[in-house]
Order: structure tokens, then C-alpha cells, then sequence
């Protein structure tokens, strides 16, 4: 209970006058809880607290602008209220822009500059205070090393209530309050007070104000709002800095983080896209530089082609569009629902809430007078809930769906609501999706997509029809721009509580939840999209005072926010935006598509792919990747530049065992030309044969041995113990999987040879890179007809150099490189081992590593540097020959599949020295050149190290053969084959 005032016995002039007891009870819930009077507890301790009397007056804006800090502390509002009338008049009492002003001056000899920039990495902000002031504390950053923004705020809880910037608050009431020692200024090493704006900012606020929606931006940034400051100026200094964005259009951190190698980490993205970027093709946001078009109205034409909608009696279902304003758009809201033919039998009723525009309302007249549909007027203005209320009357017995006069259906949607209606007796409302519907928004859940896509809008509609055919799932409440409602329902509970709300806004929330404890569900339409644009359908006043309006939505029903959160949460209908995402991403990449399916590591096989891919392509197949995400995960990825690919908002990785099923149908959708099958690795087992069995379902496939993965659960023959295990029986890789302690979930390697050479066995053709891989793999994957296919030899041979003419010595070592990526497998112990001896015996021979190691440590403790990882192929044969390298040395223990190293150090001239296993060897042999020496030298590097010494090099820079490139004449037909195969089938059904 609430105790009386003794305000009117306060000799405090107007002061009681100004004070708010309201607004000071909401802001201040202690002092609403603790029962005391509000007047009393401010003029007794809330000012020296820094409380608020009132909407209009700033207890400390007004102490830090009038009144002395010399002097005694003193009431403000007490100081204002004995002012003469007419000076009050004139003094403002809360100005943000001044404010902001006077915070700067309070703070800025306990703001700590340095410690702020080097703390949030702010070096480009010019301003450190002003950005603190504007939005650094809203985002957790700390104004010196001393301050806890969270314990001051704990201390003095009305601040969560109020806009007052904590750091201030504390600064400015600190003398009020009887603060403990004295404030300890910091010791700056620049002045605070910002200086004049440099040249370059003014120009670079000129350059892109023409591409900058003020509106947007404050309307989108509360705190620059509240602040009062220059929207224009606040993102061109900074707050392109904290990530904000300009427009709807232009999204600064996609921009610099999908451009990062051509927009500087110091220039604005916007002046650089207006400037530079929007030439080169750079896009300003992952769909385009275009809003979806604004509504027009039909033609005379569009009105002569449409068919009148049926008499209400006959009627399934009554369509009601409630008109106030809007004239492009509200005619083409009407023209789009008579111009789709539906099987279902509908009525319109279009009612017209005494709008002020005539052009419409005479526009509207004339229609109907067509008998298009059925016209009322409302006589006065009854607002949004009472007209709708009256059309639901005149509408008794019929289902209607409520459309927003400003949005936008397509094709047979009336059909499938019906569907849905039926399906689900149980339903309550219907809603579909749309480009603006909050928690039934596409493509970008619970925003306003704006943004033009690739296609259509009556595309996009149908690409829902079809990707989510007859799907839903429930929500806590349907969104009124399209609205289905169940007769059987209004009559059980009522229509919209117009009592409550008013003009509208909360009042089909507030249906859906009494049809929800009334035992029915509100269902979102997933196989249903209508484009909602927003903003011009009604009269819209009733924004003004949207908090109140929440409250009584909240008085009847305090569990709607929870259930709310809870959706946003869970988010049920996220697998209907994948499902439309994945159709219009197989819609958008075509019928000549070749997917890939590979790992996620580094190697041969990205290679392999860059360059497959880049045929393919230049072949008029476009190509997408499905890559390896986690062990349960797969990625959908594409070619730097591909104009095929767009953006997919609802995933990032699809899980395999949840969405394997979207997979399936996206490849199903999509029909690819071919699936290429590189590599599993990465993924559990399960997930691979989940895999495997919907690769096998989507059509016909390829597969290539780039690896072991098909008889060996560590994919290179390699044993934990770093030996090459010599591809043995079951029996001893059972061995080899119970010491290996890194691997889970370790299949059986009899059940995983059985299931790979089923999956193989129904693969078009099955690839090898050698013949060595093929001879090794066969006897294990009976049933597979492998055909030998090398890769293709694409890089630019080098300068042959000549061979050194220095003879080997103590003024001379040997250089000797290890090229690429240098693992385990790669030889990394074997490397270390030679270097160690040739330390130990002081032998003329350098190790380098020409690329990087998995123990660059312990390779620099015995002399062997490495170069780094390099950007491409070119580089690496550069560095073989600034480094005047002697030899490569391939020190594989596993028998290589290809070799891209090999083919790097044959095109660059440097003689390579491989270990007589796999490709390696094989290919050297094949070409007579290099040098080949006995695996079991893995072991012994003293007597490995003497055979590199004793190595001729001119006879082997002498049997260097000419570096030849080699392509086949068309991928489809000379490598895959696939061509030859349809001829063998026609002429099979032909005999």
C-alpha cells in the first residue's frame, strides 16, 4: 500500500506540479514494491540517486547544466519549480543532443582513452569517448580499468529501468551521494573533446549520404535514436566500425568479411562499395541491390481479365480484405485474389472502413458495381477490430481468410489453405509464410525481407507449393496479414475483443490464445507464401501507444511472451525454410549440374577437384560441393564466383541422421547429371552409410579411389605406430583399431569392406589415379570394376635448371625439400630422423620443408626450416627454385594414390626421391627418371642419408623428362565415361 503525499505542505513552489507519480512508480519498481509514497521517496533521496520525476525532466541533465558544482547540492526539481514561470518556459529540462554533450564534460577526466582502445581493439574510432557515450557501454565496454558497469548497475537497479548512462551516473552523483575517497582523474595522453571532423570523413560522409536511409538506421539503432547525434556522421566515423548498417540494402560485415582481400580493414565498406566495389561487381548484401517492387495498381487490361468471386451462399470459404488506405496497394491485393483461379468456390468481401482517400474509395465502388465482389462501407471510421467483427457477421457460417489490403497472394492459395483446413479439424487459424511476417517470415526468420531474391514472387510461392506440399506445423499464434479463420471456432469463443483492443493490433494474438485454451491449435502454412509489404493497410495510429496495447494483450493472457520466446527458440518451422531453401537453391542451379561429395582437409583432393571443377564448368556444367562438416554433418559449398549459388538463411551444415531426408530431397529435386563420390572421410560411420544409401537413391554416381577409405578406418594404410601396415586380412586391422585410442565408433573392418564394395558395385565407374591403387583395392572390393584414370596434368612447366656444378661438400650441402603439407603419413618422423643424423655426423645435407609440418618444433630443433604454407602452385615451384633445392624428397610411408607433390617437383625440374610404394614409384618409373630406393630405408636414416649423398645429380638432372601437360578432350566422355555407357544401353535395348 502506497502511503499519502505531505507534498502539499512542502514550500517547494510549481515543484508538485511537475512530478509524475506514475511514470516514477514504473521506472523505479523498488520503490513501488517498498509501498512509499513516489513524491516523497524523490524528494528525499531519488534526486540524490538520480531518479527521473517525470518523462520531461532530467534530475541530473538539469543539475549538470544549472547548477553550480561549487555550491551545496540542491534539489533540482525543487531548484526548477521555484523559478519564475516565465523562465521555466525557456530552460529545456531534457535535450538527448546537449545531454550527450554534458555527459562528455562530466566523464572525461575519469574516461580512460588508451586503456579503452587497447582493450576493445577500437585504433580506427577517432572519437573513443563519443563512441563510449553513444553505444561502447551498451555493448559491455568498460570506460577505464576500475569500473564494473554490471556491480554499479546492481548497486542501483532503476538504472535497468532508465536510459542513463551508468559511467555518468556515477561520475555525477558521486558528490550527491557522499561517495567514498575521492574521484582519481585519469591521466590522458590526448585531449577528449573530439576535434573538427578531418577532410577525408567529411568526404566519405558526402560520397555515400546519397546510399544512407536515415530513417532506417535510427530506426534500427535505438541508442544513436536516444543519443540525438548525426545519423550520417555517427556510421560514417564508426559505427561501420561496430558493424551497423547504412540501409536495408547494404550489410557492412557481410561485406567486408566476403570481400576482405579487396576492402582494407581502415576504409568504410560503404565508401568503398560506392566508390569502388559496386564497378567491380561486388554485391552489397548475399541477394542484390534491389527491394522487392512497390505495388502497383491492375490495368484496365488486368481488371477485363479477372472473374467475379463467387456468391457468398455458395461459398467454401469468404476471402475479407479490411480497406482504409493504400491505393496501389489495396488494388492489387483485391485484383490478385480474383485473378488466380481456384477449384475451391470463394467470396470476397472487401470493406471499407470509411477511408480518406476518394481515388480509392471510388476506385472500389466501381469494382464492386461489376459484381467482382461483395462492398460495405463503413458509414464512420470503427477502426480495424470492429470492421473486421462486422465482416464476420455478414460472413455467418463461412470459414474466412482475413487479408491484409497490402498483401499480396499467388496461384491456387485459397486451395491450399483449404487443405490444410480440412487436414486439420483441430486447427483453429491459419497462417502462411511471407516475406514480412515475424515468426512466419522467409527467407530470414522474424524479419522483414525486403530484399529482392532470384526469382519471382509468384515463383517463390510456387517453389513453397512444391518443396513443402501439404506441411505445417504449430505456432502460438497466427500473424494477421493472412489470417484463417474457423467458423466452428468463432462461434464456440467469439470474435475479435474489440472492447479490449481497441482500433487493433494484439487482437488476433489474443484469438489464437483463447482458441488455444479453448483445446485447438493455430497452424503456420508451409506450402503457402503471400508477399506482405507492410505499413499501408490500415490505419495505423494505434502504433503510437503500442506498450499500452501489449499490456492488455498481457492482462488477459501473461503466458503469451513465454510461449513466444519459447517458439522463437525451438524454431519448428526451421526445416520448412531448409526444405525451401534447398528447392530454390536446385531450382537455381539447373539441370547440368555435377554434385561433388568430398572431405574437409587439405590435400590432393582439393586439387583434384579445383581442377575437375573448372572443366566441368568450362564445359557448361555447373558443379556444387557437398563437403564433410563434422562427423554427423555435411556443408553445401560452391566455386569462388559462382552466379548459381544463393544464399541459404535457414542452415549452415545440415545434420545427416535429422535432415537426411532434406538431402534427399534436394538431390531429388535437383536431379544432378552425375554425384561424384571422393571421399567419406570425416564422417561416422552411420552417417556414411546414411550417405551411401541416398547417393545411391538420387541418380547415377561416380566414385574415386583417392584413398584407403574403403578398407581402412585411418584411410592410408597407416598404423598408429606410424608404419604402413601392407593392406592385411580383417583380421589385423581389428588389431590395428584396438590400439588406435584417437579413433570412436570404429565399424568392423569386414562390415565396412562389405558395405563399400556394395556401394561401389552400383556406381557408374569407379576411378582410380593409378594402377597401383587399382591392383591393391580390387581383391578386396569384389564386384567393382575400377578403371584407371590419372589426373589431369595442368601446371606450367618451369625453366629447366641446369644440375648444380658445386660439388657436394662442407662449403656446399646437399638441399633437400619436403613439399607440401607434411604429415605422419607424409614422412614428417622419417624427416626429423635424417636431419637428427646428418646433425649428429655433421653431413652435408639441408632439410627445408617447402610448405609446413605437423611438428614444426621439433623439425627447427634439428635444423629443418619451414617456408609456411604457400598461396598456389606457382608459388611452391618459385620457392623451389629461390631456394636452389638439389632434391625433393617424397618421404610417403603409404602408398600415394596420385602425388600432387610429385607433379609440382617434375614441373618445377627439381629430380624427386620417392620410396618404392604406390603411385609414387610408379610414376616415376613409368618416365625413367628420379630416384626410387627401398621403403625399409624409412627405418634407417644414417643409411638412407648416405644413399642421398651418393646420389649422382647430374645423371638424374640428365634423365629429367620433359614436364608434359595432359587434359582429356571432354570430361563427360574420355573421363567419366558416361557417354560410352549410354551407346552400350542403346544399343543393349536395340539388339
Amino acid at each position: 500500500m502506497i502511503k499519502k503525499s505531505f507534498r502539499k505542505w512542502l514550500p517547494i513552489g510549481g515543484a508538485a506540479s511537475l512530478f509524475d507519480d506514475q511514470f516514477y512508480l514504473r521506472m523505479n519498481p523498488d520503490v513501488a514494491a517498498s509501498g512509499q509514497n513516489p513524491f516523497d521517496h524523490y524528494m528525499a533521496s531519488g534526486w540524490r540517486e538520480g531518479r527521473d520525476p517525470s518523462a520531461t525532466f532530467s534530475t541530473l541533465f538539469y543539475k549538470d547544466k544549472y547548477l553550480d558544482p561549487a555550491e551545496p547540492p540542491v534539489n533540482p526539481l525543487q531548484h526548477y519549480g521555484a523559478l519564475p514561470a516565465h523562465q521555466r518556459r525557456t530552460m529545456p529540462t531534457h535535450a538527448p543532443a546537449e545531454f550527450l554533450e554534458i555527459q562528455r564534460r562530466v566523464v572525461r577526466d575519469y574516461f580512460d582513452e588508451d586503456f579503452y582502445v587497447r582493450t576493445y581493439d577500437l585504433r580506427f574510432v577517432e572519437d573513443p569517448l563519443g563512441h563510449y557515450l553513444v553505444s561502447g557501454w551498451r555493448q559491455g565496454y568498460e570506460p577505464n580499468a576500475d569500473f564494473v558497469t554490471q556491480d554499479h548497475i546492481r548497486r542501483n537497479q532503476h538504472l535497468s529501468y532508465s536510459d542513463i548512462q551508468p559511467f555518468y551516473h556515477y561520475v555525477s552523483t558521486y558528490p550527491l551521494l557522499g561517495g567514498a575517497g575521492p574521484l582519481v582523474k585519469v591521466d590522458q595522453r590526448a585531449p577528449a573533446e573530439p576535434g573538427p571532423l578531418v577532410s577525408d570523413l567529411d568526404d566519405v560522409a558526402e560520397a555515400i549520404a546519397p546510399h544512407f536511409d536515415e530513417n532506417y538506421y535510427l530506426s534500427s539503432y535505438s541508442d544513436v535514436r536516444a543519443a540525438g547525434v548525426d545519423a550520417l556522421l555517427h556510421y560514417a566515423e564508426y559505427g561501420w566500425k561496430e558493424g551497423r548498417n547504412p540501409s536495408e540494402i547494404f550489410w557492412s560485415e557481410y561485406y567486408r568479411d566476403q570481400y576482405r582481400d579487396v576492402v582494407p580493414d581502415d576504409v568504410n565498406p560503404l565508401y568503398h562499395y560506392v566508390t569502388t566495389g559496386r564497378d567491380l561487381g561486388l554485391k552489397p548484401n548475399p541477394f542484390g541491390a534491389a527491394l522487392w517492387p512497390a505495388a502497383t495498381a491492375p490495368t484496365e487490361a488486368e481488371w477485363a481479365a479477372v472473374s467475379p468471386a463467387t456468391d457468398m451462399d455458395a461459398a467454401e470459404v469468404v476471402v475479407v480484405i479490411p480497406v482504409y488506405k493504400g491505393y496501389e496497394e489495396t488494388l492489387r491485393a483485391v485484383h490478385a485474389v480474383l485473378a488466380h483461379p481456384q477449384t475451391s468456390r470463394f467470396a470476397l468481401l472487401v470493406i471499407n472502413d470509411c477511408g480518406p482517400q476518394a481515388e480509392l474509395n471510388q476506385a472500389l465502388a466501381r469494382l464492386a458495381g461489376q459484381r467482382l465482389f461483395v462492398y460495405l462501407e463503413n458509414e464512420t471510421n470503427l477502426g480495424f477490430v470492429a470492421s473486421v467483427n462486422r465482416s464476420l457477421a455478414v460472413c455467418k457460417g463461412k470459414d474466412v481468410i482475413l487479408l491484409n489490403s497490402d498483401a499480396i497472394p499467388f496461384g491456387d492459395w485459397i486451395d491450399r489453405m483449404l487443405w490444410h483446413a480440412r487436414a486439420h479439424p483441430d486447427a483453429a487459424t491459419l497462417t502462411p509464410l511471407s516475406n514480412n511476417a515475424t515468426i512466419a517470415s522467409y527467407p530470414q526468420f522474424n524479419f522483414n525481407n525486403r530484399i529482392h531474391l532470384e526469382l519471382t514472387l509468384p515463383e517463390l510461392d510456387a517453389c513453397a507449393r512444391e518443396s513443402n506440399r501439404h506441411l505445417s506445423s504449430e505456432v502460438p499464434t497466427g500473424i494477421g496479414f493472412c489470417f484463417y479463420m474457423r467458423r466452428s471456432i468463432i462461434d464456440a469463443i467469439g470474435d475479435f475483443d474489440a472492447e479490449t483492443f481497441g482500433r487493433g493490433y494484439g487482437e488476433e494474438n489474443d484469438f489464437c490464445l483463447r482458441a488455444q485454451k479453448a483445446g485447438y491449435r493455430n497452424l503456420l502454412v508451409h506450402d503457402v507464401f503471400v508477399y506482405h509489404s507492410g505499413g499501408a493497410s490500415f490505419d495505423n495510429t494505434f502504433a503510437k501507444d503500442t506498450a499500452q496495447i501489449e499490456k492488455r494483450l498481457f492482462r488477459k493472457h501473461p503466458d503469451y511472451t513465454s510461449q513466444v520466446l519459447a517458439y522463437v527458440e525451438a524454431d519448428p518451422a526451421r526445416e520448412a525454410r531448409i526444405r525451401l531453401d534447398l528447392y530454390r537453391l536446385a531450382r537455381s542451379l539447373g539441370p547440368k549440374t555435377v554434385v561433388f561429395f568430398t572431405h574437409n582437409r587439405i590435400g590432393g583432393i582439393v586439387t583434384h577437384i579445383r581442377d575437375l571443377a573448372e572443366r566441368l564448368e568450362s564445359e557448361g556444367f555447373e558443379v556444387m560441393i557437398i563437403k564433410v562438416a563434422s562427423e554427423q554433418t555435411i556443408r553445401l559449398d560452391f566455386l569462388p564466383g559462382s552466379t548459381r549459388a544463393i544464399p541459404t538463411f535457414s542452415f549452415e551444415t545440415l545434420q545427416i541422421d535429422r535432415h537426411g531426408d532434406l538431402v534427399a530431397a534436394f538431390l531429388g529435386w535437383l536431379r544432378p547429371v552425375l554425384m561424384h563420390v571422393h571421399s567419406f572421410v570425416g564422417l561416422d560411420w552411420a552417417s556414411t552409410e546414411r550417405m551411401m544409401a541416398i547417393i545411391r537413391a538420387s541418380g547415377p554416381y561416380a566414385f574415386t579411389l583417392h584413398d584407403y577409405g574403403a578398407l581402412c578406418h585411418r584411410n592410408d594404410l597407416v598404423t598408429p605406430l606410424a608404419r604402413f601396415c601392407g593392406l592385411p586380412e580383417a583380421e589385423a586391422c581389428r588389431r590395428c583399431i584396438a590400439i588406435d585410442h584417437t579413433s570412436r565408433g570404429v565399424v568392423d573392418p569386414a562390415v565396412r569392406r562389405e558395405t563399400y564394395a556394395g556401394f561401389l558395385a552400383g556406381a557408374e565407374v569407379v576411378l582410380a589415379p593409378s594402377q597401383d591403387i587399382a591392383d591393391r583395392m580390387a581383391p578386396h572390393l569384389p564386384g567393382t570394376r575400377i578403371v584407371v584414370r590419372p589426373h589431369e596434368e595442368r601446371l606450367p612447366a618451369a625453366r629447366r635448371r641446369p644440375a648444380p656444378e658445386e660439388p657436394i661438400g662442407p662449403t656446399r650441402p646437399l638441399r633437400i625439400a619436403a613439399l607440401g603439407a607434411i604429415g605422419p603419413h607424409k614422412g614428417s618422423s622419417v624427416l626429423h630422423d635424417l636431419a637428427l643424423d646428418a646433425r649428429l655426423r655433421d653431413l652435408p645435407i639441408q632439410y627445408r620443408v617447402v610448405g609446413y609440418s605437423n611438428m614444426p618444433e621439433r623439425l627447427a630443433a634439428v635444423g629443418v626450416t619451414e617456408t609456411g604454407p604457400y598461396d598456389n602452385d606457382q608459388e611452391a615451384m618459385d620457392l623451389l627454385r629461390t631456394l636452389s633445392i638439389d632434391l625433393v624428397l617424397i618421404a610417403s610411408i603409404w602408398p600415394e594414390t596420385y602425388c600432387y607433390t610429385l607433379s609440382l617437383a617434375q614441373a618445377a625440374g627439381v629430380p624427386p626421391v620417392v620410396f618404392d610404394l604406390g603411385a609414387q614409384a610408379e610414376r616415376l618409373r613409368a618416365r625413367g627418371e628420379g630416384a626410387i630406393v627401398d621403403p625399409a630405408l624409412a627405418r634407417d636414416p644414417s643409411a638412407l642419408n648416405d644413399l642421398l649423398l651418393g646420389l649422382s645429380l647430374p645423371d638424374l638432372y640428365e634423365r629429367r623428362g620433359e614436364y608434359q601437360r595432359f587434359l582429356y578432350r571432354d570430361l563427360m566422355r574420355t573421363y567419366y565415361g558416361l557417354a560410352d555407357r549410354e551407346a552400350e544401353e542403346r544399343a543393349r535395348l536395340s539388339a
